[in-house]
């Protein structure tokens, strides 16, 4: 399973032992997905979740954190400042759009991050920092565990500066439908950001 995909492992077990007669079927994807037109029963989103013919549930707020493995720090030291990360490979995500998700700075506004390698899903990019090829984004929930094993060590802890809200989104029509509002109902007490 990909590092983010255990943040609604606990939801799903538990949606599937109590209503084992109830079909799942999980689309992992960064896509943006047209939810009605779809026809997707519920989506968890970052980002803009504008669309007046939803019904949305905030799961919780999404803190970003910059990490890298020990054996890249080793090599490559430690970036003591945002400006440091010149100096660095830095690994970051692009959207479907082509645009690249920012690294913003708390003490260096305007300080741009290089791009050294992108993907379009940030899970490849985990893998890849782990590994020790660079500097990476992540949210919190998906270090967390890495960080207390000592897989990855925190970088510039609290100079990200950007936030982002978890949603789960579902058409208002559907909403009537026991198994959809059942699965929101546990989503939202077993997902931990």
């Amino acid at each position: 399973m990909p590092p983010s995909g255990p943040l609604f492992t606990k939801a799903l077990t538990a949606f599937a032992k109590e209503y084992p007669h109830v079909e799942l079927e999980i689309d992992y994807s960064d896509r943006l997905v047209n939810i009605i037109d779809e026809g997707f029963d519920v989506v968890v989103r970052t980002g803009a979740t504008g669309d007046s013919r939803l019904l949305r549930r905030v799961l919780g707020t999404i803190e970003w954190q910059l990490v890298a493995a020990p054996s890249y720090i080793g090599q490559h030291g430690l970036p003591l400042i945002p400006q440091d990360l010149s100096d660095h490979i830095c690994l970051r995500q692009k959207s479907a759009t082509g645009r690249i998700s920012p690294w913003a700075m708390r003490t260096a506004p305007d300080f741009i991050a290089p791009v050294s390698l992108t993907a379009s899903v940030i899970d490849p990019l985990f893998q890849l920092v782990i590994d020790g090829t660079g500097i990476g984004c992540f949210p919190r929930f998906m270090v967390r565990d890495a960080i207390a094993q000592g897989s990855l060590v925190p970088l510039l802890d609290g100079e990200i500066e950007q936030a982002g809200t978890l949603t789960m989104l579902w058409p208002a029509a559907r909403f009537r439908v026991p198994k959809v509002r059942s699965f929101i109902d546990i989503a939202a007490v077993h997902v931990r950001l």
